[in-house]
């Protein structure tokens, strides 16, 4: 009983060392009649020193020789140009192509399985560029052994130092590797351009963004040097508007001053997912992203603040009502709050990419789904409401102008006809620029996933990583790129931009602004200033009812004040000595005047008529 439960015991353990023994017989070196080994005749496989005497080319082919074996190993050395895949496929094809032989023993050293299977990942580009794993990469083949440690070659020392031929530079930060060439990320010019272009955009964007930035000064400084009429609202929207654009046009500035650090990374890679914390880059992008993102939708948001106050504005004109006094504070919170939330979304997402031709970071440089949501969504929003408030308020005008009661005198139609004209090309200019916006990348969305491809098929094209043209020597002389993104659209894009900023810096362009600055420089030479008087209302009013004695009969005519300090040229409701024009509040108040002056007279016959009848 004892004995036959002690055998029991130890079957399992005869049968364990018997699987042992079976897979430790698994040979790690071929042995047979067709394994001849033959001396070598180049000490030499790719970049390491073969020190053993004798091979064999059991594995590829038995009737090359060493000298045909050696040419085809130059071919794979266009490999060099995927550092990642170049540091291991050297050992595993000097493994399948020139074995260490023992002479003695008429025995080839089996390549190492582990090792093919190692190579797929970094290699991955072979088989994208061509659909298929050469022959020999197929792990499954007959002669690789398994746990067999490493062989020869593993333990050589191979010059690993690998190149990225152009549009690609070499990096070792692997979220930023191309498609599936391991260790090369996209350069910093991007090649979607030619040098030419890059630098046709540069001189354009430098002059557009030199002359907005020097409007959007003069609009700033002719509101500040004439700010106790300039903060009123609406008019003082513009002030904020072009603030904006002013900081904005900055952002695209800078890569003037610090270079081509704002889109390239140490490495000379272009930068993409900034912000990327601990990376020990430059926080340069995400600096240019706060002052030309923020400030855009900023600007955006205000447009559309300006239109509904416009609209409101223009519905008040004839009354004593200021709509605008109670929503001031939602204005300032919608307009600095939503871009700031959109703000922080994109930096906690680390969406901000740099686009080369630009030299500025945006969201979705290199995501057409990124940029559609944070940028392309929020501007359309922005310009379609605004430019429907302000039809809304260019159809008040047009209205209040046609109904106009008879005592809006000639001055008050005039501003009003200027100002329904200004307003309509601001309107229309509004609409080219969605239209513009809207139409460049609709045919970006169109077209990037095919000049993705022909950037691919260029960039494996550089490489020389083709499978075929290895083995057969038959690489391309040229690479073309097949499709690529029009300058003209590109151009158009930053031009809508600019536009903008020019668009609404225009509404400063009057002859009161060239006013306050004359006044301004003649204070600054310590010259008399002679500044428009304003006279109080009860004076005007006294001045009126002397001249309605003097004239009883003639039309009663009242001008919507135009006050010769507005920067603008909107405003409706300022009483003006230079122009003898009264308050739209005085003007409501005349019917009842009239009313009660009629009471008056009314009365005083009523009591002569029973003073008569008594006497």
């Amino acid at each position: 009983m004892t004995e036959s439960a002690g055998i029991s015991f130890l079957a399992p353990i005869v049968c364990l060392l018997h699987l042992i023994a079976s897979v430790a017989s698994i040979p790690c070196y071929h042995g047979n009649t067709t394994s001849v080994c033959v001396v070598v005749e180049t000490p030499v496989c790719m970049t390491a020193e073969v020190t053993f005497n004798y091979t064999s080319q059991v594995f590829t082919n038995s009737t090359y020789n060493q000298s045909v074996i050696q040419e085809q190993l130059k071919y794979w050395e266009h490999l060099r140009l995927v550092p990642e895949c170049w540091k291991l496929i050297q050992p595993f094809l000097c493994s399948v192509y020139l074995p260490k032989c023992e002479n003695d023993k008429q025995e080839v050293e089996r390549p190492n399985k582990e090792l093919c299977e190692r190579v797929k990942t970094p290699c991955e580009v072979v088989k994208r560029y061509t659909g298929k794993w050469p022959w020999f990469l197929d792990c499954d083949q007959w002669f690789y052994a398994e746990s067999c440690g490493q062989t020869f070659y593993e333990t050589t020392t191979f010059n690993t130092e690998g190149e990225c031929s152009g549009p690609l530079t070499k990096t070792d930060n692997e979220a930023i590797w191309y498609d599936k060439i391991k260790g090369c990320g996209q350069q910093c010019e991007s090649a979607l351009y030619t040098t030419s272009e890059h630098r046709v955009a540069y001189i354009l964007i430098a002059i557009m963004a030199a002359v907005c930035l020097l409007c959007s000064i003069f609009t700033l400084l002719t509101f500040v040097l004439n700010w106790k009429v300039g903060r009123k609202y609406p008019e003082v929207i513009l002030f904020y508007i072009n603030g904006c654009f002013c900081l904005a046009t900055i952002g695209w500035l800078v890569r003037y001053i610090v270079g081509k650090d704002v889109v390239c990374r140490m490495d000379g890679t272009v930068r993409k997912g900034e912000p990327l914390i601990g990376s020990g880059e430059t926080a340069s992008c995400t600096i240019v992203f706060l002052f030309v993102y923020y400030f855009t939708m900023a600007a955006a948001t205000w447009y559309v603040m300006l239109a509904i106050s416009w609209d409101i504005k223009f519905k008040a004109l004839g009354t004593a009502r200021n709509d605008l006094t109670k929503k001031t504070a939602y204005f300032h919170i919608i307009s600095w709050c939503l871009p700031l939330v959109l703000t922080i979304i994109c930096l906690s997402t680390s969406v901000i990419d740099a686009d080369s031709l630009s030299g500025v970071c945006y969201p979705g440089s290199n995501n057409v789904w990124v940029r559609f949501g944070y940028v392309l969504v929020p501007i359309l929003i922005a310009l379609i409401v605004g430019a429907v408030y302000s039809i809304r308020g260019l159809k008040t005008l047009i209205e209040f102008k046609k109904e106009s009661p008879p005592f809006v005198g000639q001055k008050a139609t005039s501003k009003i006809h200027d100002t329904i004209i200004r307003l309509g090309i601001f309107v229309a200019l509004t609409f080219v620029l969605v239209v513009v916006t809207l139409s460049v990348h609709v045919y970006k969305f169109v077209n990037t996933h095919t000049w993705d491809d022909s950037l691919l098929q260029y960039t494996y094209c550089k490489a020389n990583v083709s499978v075929i043209q290895i083995m057969d020597g038959a690489a391309e002389s040229s690479c073309v790129m097949k499709t690529k993104p029009s300058i003209v659209a590109a151009i158009f894009n930053f031009g809508a931009f600019f536009g903008a900023s020019m668009l609404f810096s225009s509404w400063s362009w009057t002859r009161t602004s060239v006013d306050v600055w004359r006044r301004a420089f003649r204070r600054l030479c310590n010259k008399p200033v002679n500044e428009p008087q304003t006279t109080r209302k009860h004076r005007i009013v006294a001045r009126r009812s002397k001249r309605q004695k003097q004239r009883q009969n003639e039309r009663l005519s009242i001008n919507y004040g135009t006050d010769p300090n507005d920067p603008v040229g909107l405003r409706f409701d300022r009483s003006s000595a230079s122009s003898h024009s009264m308050s739209s509040g005085y003007t409501v108040s005349i019917p009842k005047h009239g009313r009660r002056t009629r009471g008056v007279k009314n009365m005083h016959h009523h009591r002569s008529r029973r003073a008569t009848s008594d006497s």
